[in-house]
This record gives structure tokens, C-alpha cells and sequence, in this order.
């Protein structure tokens, strides 16, 4: 801070201010802050201090309160910020909280704060609206994405199913053969190589119609 325009006037008064208020600070206009330093600054502004840890205590219990009252749906739309916006931005503007203490500002405001919670219950009640058809729209894709899963499943299993019911049969066969019976091998190894065949073409018949039915899903949402 040194070499501000308020240095040579307001030294004294801005190095122990700035100290008291800024605990983790070490160094100040390149000097080590000591512990005799510190201890005066913060006795000097404790009651100063104490008062603002106050009303940042009690604005963060305001906070918590709105934040427990609030509408549910509003929070699920993440509009819950609208609640007691303006007061808000009133409270926190510089300029607005010079000029609240002028005997007209808040009668000047008041006019407008039916029109302002008007505006704002409309825009939260449309934007509610509009949370409530997304979250519908994704339940009704996601349904969509569970049965398309479901039914894909489901339909490998029986074409599985199908294929190990005609390979047992097949083997059978050739469990039965006797000693010294005679038994086309080259044409059963087609026969297993054509069945794993239909089975693959079926199963990415499969694979290819859940493909589809994901892609709808999707470019519904």
C-alpha cells in the first residue's frame, strides 16, 4: 500500500486496520508483521471486527433460512437464486446501499416491488414449467434406453438359448457314434462353423436394432 496517495495522511490508521482484518497477512509495505503489532491492530478494531463477523454470521443464517424455505421445484429448475433476488443485488450494490439511507429511496422503490415479484413468479413459474417437461423428457429416454437394454438382452439369451439347444443335438450325434462307425467329421465342423455363423449374424442383428433404438432415444432427448 505504500506509496498510495493516502500513504503520508492515513499510515498509521490503514497498517492497523488492514492487520487486524487480514489475519493470514505476514507482510505489509515490505515489512514483517510481529505479534506486538498484530495484538495492537486487532484490539484497536475488535469491537469493529467483531461487528462485521456478526453480520457475516447473519447473513449467512438469512441465507440458510431462504435456502431451507425455498421451493423445492425451485431448486430443482437451479432457480432458487431468484428468491429475494432484487433485495439482494440492493443489499450488495455499493451504490444502492449509499443511497438507502436518503429519506426517498425506499418509498421511490416501493411502487415497483409488486411489479418485481410479478415478473419474478412468472419467470420462476415458466422456468419450473420448462424443468418439469425436461425432467419428464429424460424419464421417458431413459425408460426408452432401459427397455432397449432389456429387450436386447433378453433376445441374445433365446437366440443363445436356441444355438446351444441345435449344438447339444448335433453332438449327440456324434457322442453316438460306435466303434468303427463311419461319421463325416469335415461335414459336421460345417455344420457347427454355419450354426456359430447364424447365431453371430443374429446377435448383431440384435446389436445393430439396440443401436437404433439407443440413437432414437438420444435424438429425442
Amino acid at each position: 500500500m505504500a506509496d498510495n496517495p493516502f500513504y503520508k495522511l492515513k499510515e498509521a490508521e490503514y497498517r492497523l486496520y488492514a492487520i487486524a482484518f487480514l489475519k493470514t497477512l505476514k507482510y505489509l509495505d515490505y515489512e514483517l508483521i510481529d505479534e506486538e503489532t498484530r495484538n495492537n491492530a486487532t484490539e484497536k478494531h475488535r469491537e469493529e471486527f467483531n461487528e462485521q463477523e456478526a453480520l457475516k454470521n447473519q447473513d449467512g443464517a438469512q441465507a440458510d433460512e431462504l435456502e431451507r424455505s425455498a421451493d423445492p421445484a425451485l431448486k430443482n429448475a437451479k432457480i432458487d437464486c431468484t428468491v429475494g433476488m432484487i433485495a439482494r443485488i440492493i443489499k450488495n450494490d455499493k451504490e444502492s446501499s449509499a443511497l438507502s439511507h436518503l429519506p426517498k429511496f425506499l418509498e421511490t422503490l416501493q411502487p415497483h416491488d409488486a411489479n418485481i415479484e410479478e415478473n419474478t413468479a412468472k419467470f420462476q413459474g415458466e422456468m419450473k414449467n420448462r424443468n418439469k417437461e425436461k425432467m419428464n423428457t429424460i424419464a421417458y429416454c431413459e425408460q426408452v434406453l432401459r427397455n432397449a437394454e432389456k429387450w436386447a438382452e433378453q433376445e441374445s439369451i433365446v437366440l443363445i438359448d436356441k444355438f446351444n439347444t441345435v449344438r447339444k443335438h448335433k453332438f449327440r450325434r456324434l457322442f453316438a457314434i460306435k466303434e468303427g462307425e463311419h461319421f463325416d467329421y469335415a461335414g459336421f465342423k460345417k455344420e457347427m462353423a454355419k450354426e456359430i455363423e447364424i447365431l453371430e449374424d443374429d446377435l448383431m442383428g440384435v446389436e445393430l436394432k439396440l443401436q437404433e433404438q439407443l440413437q432414437m432415444a438420444t435424438t429425442d432427448f
